[in-house]
């Protein structure tokens, strides 16, 4: 299922957090980011 303004939202988020990326694994929120680098 693709939705235009959803798939939008995601590629501003990829594009706004480059520390960040899509963590597919948690299917319990519909969009979900994990950081790449450690967090204390």
């Amino acid at each position: 299922l693709l939705i235009p303004d959803y798939d939008l939202a995601i590629q501003q988020l990829e594009a706004a957090s480059p520390g960040f990326a899509r963590d597919e694994s948690d299917q319990t929120l519909p969009f979900c980011m994990k950081p790449n680098f450690p967090v204390r």
